[in-house]
């Protein structure tokens, strides 16, 4: 780097001129010479200062696109990754892959609520049973309390004990349904959420590879027209 001259050298150096045995002319033009040279000199030095200050942008920016290009072959191995796991099945195969997975999630959403309704309709059943029941045990006290001897009567026992195997098989039916209900609707939240992450993980795969350019522009336009379906209520 060329050094800057001070103002104190130059006046050093142009006194030390005026007392050589130059004539006036000469003098002046000297000192004109060297004020040129030394403000070239100036500029020059500014020149350079600023070239440096280019010269570090430019290498930050090398760093940064470096650190890029490293970021996107780090992707591009994850993407390889992921079609390997996936058996390196095309990208059509996988839209069509997620079309159908989204068509059984409709139907699988068609499917609870069926299950919803049949559920509703179920309970309204339990409700009225248990009215029947809680009927038939009001009228089996009113019985007893009006008429107590009666209960050695063969005729009353009877009575009692096809009442009680009724409220038994009432009760019966009402646990085994109450039991099924609650397997199925299990196994339906089980299969949905299954599918759903199936269905998440597809989606993942196609975004990374649209990402990366990865599909061609037909895969791409296919893509488009998978509709994601709207979350179950």
């Amino acid at each position: 780097m060329i050094r800057e001259v001070d103002d104190d050298s130059l006046e050093a150096f142009l006194e030390d001129a005026s007392n050589r045995p130059f004539s006036a002319h000469i003098r002046e033009e000297m000192s004109l010479t060297f004020q040129q040279i030394i403000l070239d000199a100036k500029k020059l030095v500014i020149r350079i200062s600023d070239h440096e200050n280019t010269a570090d942008t430019l290498i930050s920016e090398v760093e940064a696109v470096c650190g890029q290009i490293d970021n996107m072959k780090q992707y591009q191995e994850e993407v390889e990754i992921l079609n390997t796991e996936a058996k390196q099945r095309p990208h059509l195969q996988l839209i069509a892959g997620i079309q159908r997975e989204n068509k059984h999630l409709r139907e699988i959403q068609a499917e609870n609520k069926e299950l919803r309704n049949a559920l509703e309709d179920h309970q309204h059943a339990l409700e009225l049973i248990m009215s029947k029941y809680r009927q038939q045990t009001a009228s089996l006290l009113r019985l007893n309390k009006t008429d107590y001897s009666s209960m050695h009567n063969s005729k009353y026992a009877n009575i009692i004990t096809s009442q009680a195997e009724k409220i038994n098989e009432m009760a019966a039916v009402m646990k085994t349904a109450a039991a099924l209900d609650e397997e199925n609707e299990l196994k339906e939240k089980e299969a949905f959420h299954s599918l759903k992450e199936e269905n998440a993980t597809l989606r993942e795969i196609v975004n990374i590879a649209n990402k990366y350019g990865s599909l061609n522009k037909e895969c791409s336009v296919e893509s488009k027209t998978v509709q994601t379906d709207p979350p179950i209520d």
